[in-house]
């Protein structure tokens, strides 16, 4: 819903010949708010993991997988539910994400460099 509202927002400076969706949210320099939702989702995730709240602790809806045979980074989440009503939840939202994220991303010692870096575009 709130993506058909930018959809017709980035449209109104055109008249009736309009570039696409994508090319209009490229020349105003914005993103899909289905990206900005998953970069925010990724940052309460590291925050919460790592400690970056300070009035309450968020830590404990997250599983971290402790398994030693996987590859990658320190800070693999275990995918914690069976339902599809938990599917949708903040952790099972963003498994897969952060999961995929480099080790380099996931190590980073404050918020800022962690976006920074999760801002870079894959090379």
């Amino acid at each position: 819903m709130l993506e058909s509202v930018q959809r017709s927002a980035t449209g109104l400076s055109y008249g009736a010949v309009r570039p696409s969706y994508e090319e209009r949210l490229e020349q105003s320099g914005l993103s899909t708010f289905e990206d900005r939702r998953l970069r925010g989702d990724l940052i309460v995730t590291f925050r919460a993991i790592r400690g970056g709240f300070f009035n309450f602790d968020l830590s404990p809806i997250f599983t971290l997988n402790r398994d030693e045979r996987l590859r990658g980074h320190n800070w693999k989440l275990k995918k914690d539910f069976k339902t599809k009503i938990r599917e949708n939840f903040l952790p099972n939202r963003v498994f897969n994400h952060w999961n995929g994220l480099s080790t380099e991303i996931v190590n980073s010692t404050t918020v800022n460099f962690f976006k920074n870096k999760l801002d870079v575009p894959d090379k």
